[in-house]
């Protein structure tokens, strides 16, 4: 053998992904895609094929006859995905390596790897992905959340973007669309970006929240965000946490909804095709609560808009204005209200985007 393997635990393994230290999954491709933690690269020792004749025969014949065809499946397969795990590395002298349960699977991997002439030191997960997923779901637990300030205010009002100016002024932040991929709104689908599993979600959040802070900003969210939902505690503790209120003209918020829903995609590389019917499929989604005539006439001046091509911002605003600013008032505007009457909370402070920057410069850390 090469280098040593070293057994660690799981808020071990985690304080080493954080510290950037190279991570590597071995479970097969559809176990990642249940639930990954951040830092972990999917190089699975079976596939999912594989995982599953092994299976079976673990179901018909029995632990030892499973390991034998598990071992006969990879064995043509093991220089390569050795190299790929060494690869993975990037010539870093330490790797964290995991499986499912810490067992037989991050076992093998661990010996092929460490044959290699050019092995790093092996940390190896006591209880696996099961046993970091068991501590992440701790961390968002009531009792082990951080202290709250919730930032609000109608959409469009630019939330998001104060986030992310905070996050440049050094204030903890936990930022649950970026987490989601996903703007948390009915056309909030991110060009490009498939939405994580419930599960890789939640760990997401829970990895950042390690991160030591006796308080984080948060943006205001809904039950869900897409297809994710926010975990039930932390959900709770957003709905009795005090708010920053972002206010800004209705003229304002147009442009911003423009920039970052339209013209943003398009310099991405996202199409204008694709966008406009992205755009039609989620204002047919809330059909039933907007209505039928609005949808309607919202969907004709859509249309009419998507003739102009967004890269001429300036004729493209103007013609997506009027269906922007139609949601804006008679959807999203009456949905905040409703919202903030029915869950009432202290106001900390209320302004513009840039007003609120600066008063939470002044007084978050105090």
């Amino acid at each position: 053998m090469g280098q040593e393997e070293v057994k660690i635990d799981a808020l071990t393994a985690l304080s080493k992904i954080q510290s950037g230290i190279p991570a590597i999954d071995v479970r097969s491709q559809g176990e990642f895609g249940d639930g990954s933690i951040p830092g972990f690269i999917s190089l699975p020792i079976l596939t999912d094929e594989e995982r599953h004749q092994v299976g079976k025969r673990y179901k018909d014949a029995g632990q030892e006859a499973a390991i034998r065809l598990g071992e006969r499946l990879t064995e043509p397969h093991r220089a390569s995905r050795t190299l790929d795990w060494i690869q993975a590395t990037k010539g870093h002298p330490e790797v964290v390596l995991t499986c499912w349960r810490g067992g037989l699977r991050s076992q093998i991997a661990s010996e092929w790897i460490r044959t290699h002439v050019e092995a790093p030191k092996v940390f190896r997960v006591s209880g696996g992905y099961k046993a970091m997923r068991g501590e992440l779901l701790k961390k968002l637990e009531g009792a082990n959340l951080p202290e709250l300030w919730v930032i609000s205010g109608n959409t469009g009002s630019g939330k998001s973007r104060l986030l992310e100016k905070a996050l440049g002024e050094n204030l903890a932040v936990l930022d649950l669309e970026k987490h989601a991929q996903h703007r948390g709104s009915a056309f909030g689908n991110l060009p490009g970006h498939r939405q994580p599993s419930q599960a890789t979600f939640e760990n997401r959040t829970a990895l950042e929240l390690l991160q030591p802070s006796p308080r984080r900003l948060v943006e205001d969210e809904s039950t869900c965000v897409g297809s994710v939902h926010v975990p039930l505690y932390l959900k709770k503790k957003m709905d009795l946490s005090p708010l920053v209120i972002v206010r800004e003209s209705l003229e304002v918020r147009t442009r911003l909804i423009f920039e970052d829903y339209l013209e943003a995609p398009i310099h991405a590389g996202f199409s204008q095709d694709a966008l406009q019917a992205l755009f039609i499929q989620s204002l047919e989604s809330i059909r039933k609560r907007l209505g039928h005539e609005a949808t309607d006439r919202n969907k004709r001046q859509m249309l009419d808009a998507f003739t102009i091509p967004l890269v001429e911002k300036g004729r493209a605003l103007e013609k997506h204005a009027p269906w922007i600013q139609s949601l804006l008032v008679d959807y999203y505007d009456r949905r905040y209200e409703y919202d903030r009457i029915q869950r009432p909370r202290k106001t900390l402070f209320e302004g513009t985007a840039k007003e609120c920057l600066e008063w939470l410069k002044q007084h978050f850390h105090h």
